[in-house]
């Protein structure tokens, strides 16, 4: 075979191979690596030192945030707040006059640098290095047995990232949604 006909035949190997998958696919992977450089290029314009918050609720009510803070690439500090909505004898919700649940707050802590990690509740304590390594995985699961959902906010940074297995009802994201970011100063 000559090279001609071989390049010729790598090519169009290629083209059917990259046709397989789909272009969302590759929109998501792209915008993850271009989040990943963005992260890249702000910590080392702004510095490696932050503060972001992870929020999870459920249908049913339950909430909760965890504050997790980093200084010079090293979680120093996390927080923990819990709320849970108070009911009725017979099961229903209570009601605020101007809306929303009457909650009860189940679990508040918050550990510094010298017990990072002891409490079960709460997000794990991890940088953003750590958390784009941990959650660029998620965007590998099976599309036709998952909604994949990848979103970063307006300094390009990760916000939300992970999946929903369609199969599920209710309560079954697997990822991590960061509710707010910021920037400690230098």
């Amino acid at each position: 075979m000559k090279a001609k006909d071989l390049l010729g035949l790598v090519c169009l190997l290629a083209v059917i191979g990259l046709s397989g998958c789909g272009s969302d696919e590759f929109a998501e992977r792209n915008a993850y690596e271009n989040s990943r450089s963005q992260w890249a290029d702000l910590k080392k314009a702004k510095g490696n030192s932050y503060v972001y918050r992870v929020s999870r609720s459920s249908w049913t009510g339950w909430s909760s945030y965890t504050d997790i803070q980093v200084e010079n690439g090293a979680v120093t500090a996390r927080s923990f707040y819990e709320v849970t909505p108070l009911q009725h004898a017979d099961g229903s919700f209570r009601y605020k006059k101007e809306g929303g649940f009457l909650c009860d707050t189940t679990c508040v802590y918050t550990e510094s640098v010298n017990d990072i990690g002891t409490h079960e509740q709460g997000d794990k304590p991890l940088t953003m290095d750590e958390l784009y390594e941990v959650y660029g995985k998620y965007l590998m699961v099976d599309r036709k047995q998952n909604t994949l959902y990848f979103e970063t906010d307006t300094q390009g940074i990760l916000k939300l990232c992970g999946y929903f297995p369609n199969t599920c009802a209710d309560d079954c994201f697997r990822g991590i949604d960061i509710e707010s970011f910021r920037w400690l100063k230098k």
